[in-house]
């Protein structure tokens, strides 16, 4: 059972913006730019108690702050040349998000972190050095409670204590998207048209490890294709990429799972055509356009 709270209010949000609109060349070019700084008091969130209360499930509160700050960027150029029309535009955000008040609580579940100074989608966890390929290997190295085998992922004893723990976690990269972008454009000529749409991402990052394809759990039954295809098997494969599939061995939190999740996405792409309007007006039609389209068309 949760403690309630009686006194929960709204979250209160209080920004500051500096915009510029331009536009020029009669009216060919025009530029939109605003910097932000953004800061939201009063987030919900549940502070532990201790053991003494009784409960694990604590109230919610308004506890939490986050600042965003940032920038946008937008630009667009039309222009035609006799009866050859063309039209380009671009975009471009960046935001930084920082916890800046969290009662000096560091909160851990999973993968991420909440901690005062760091992104509120912060991955925390162990940075990693390939994994263990032979028997010296494993003898050799700092001490782990639960022990390594061949085939385990090696991680980084960061202060060089002689020992892999706790305070060897680190920051590893962050679930929220910095930077954001697109470009978009089309072309006309007579009845011809085409238009596409680029959209992207930059300095995200994902983590790909769930429970059921992480080695080291006894009811593991599903993998993806690619770990299987490329584990570490001591005489079968020695040179696998990926941690070998052996139950009960230290799987932890790490770099090693934390992929770059940046890319560009050719969104939409399309062409028409427009029938041209002195045959429309025999068959009193206003308007017919036959096209093509397509979605997702290729992504890197």
């Amino acid at each position: 059972i949760n403690y309630a709270n009686p006194d929960i209010e709204w979250e209160t949000t209080t920004s500051k913006n500096l915009a510029l609109d331009l536009n020029m060349f009669k009216n060919k070019l025009s530029i939109t730019a605003e910097i932000f700084d953004r800061t939201t008091d009063g987030l919900l969130y549940t502070l532990p108690l201790p053991p003494s209360f009784g409960t694990t499930r604590p109230a919610v509160q308004n506890i939490a702050s986050v600042k965003n700050k940032g920038y946008e960027l937008v630009a667009q150029y039309r222009n035609s040349i006799g009866k050859f029309t063309y039209n380009i535009g671009a975009n471009l955000a960046y935001v930084k998000n920082k916890i800046i008040d969290l009662k000096s609580v560091t909160a851990i579940s999973g993968a991420n972190i909440l901690r005062e100074g760091d992104d509120i989608n912060s991955f925390f966890g162990y940075k990693s050095d390939g994994l263990f390929r032979n028997a010296d290997d494993v003898a050799n190295y700092p001490h782990y409670p639960t022990g390594f085998v061949l085939g385990s992922l090696r991680y980084i004893d960061t202060d060089n204590n002689g020992k892999i723990d706790d305070r060897d976690r680190t920051i590893l990269g962050t679930g929220s998207t910095p930077y954001t972008f697109g470009v978009n454009g089309s072309l006309g000529f007579k009845g011809f048209d085409l238009s596409f749409l680029f959209q992207g991402v930059k300095g995200k990052s994902v983590y790909i490890a769930d429970w059921a394809n992480r080695p080291g759990n006894a009811r593991v039954t599903e993998f993806w294709q690619e770990w299987f295809d490329n584990r570490f098997q001591a005489t079968a494969n020695p040179n696998g990429t990926w941690p070998a599939l052996t139950r009960g061995t230290p799987n932890l939190v790490s770099d090693f799972y934390v992929r770059d999740a940046s890319y560009i996405r050719l969104k939409n792409i399309e062409l028409g055509y427009k029938l041209p309007a002195m045959f429309l007006e025999k068959m009193k039609i206003a308007n017919i356009r036959f096209y093509m389209s397509a979605q997702n068309v290729l992504t890197i």
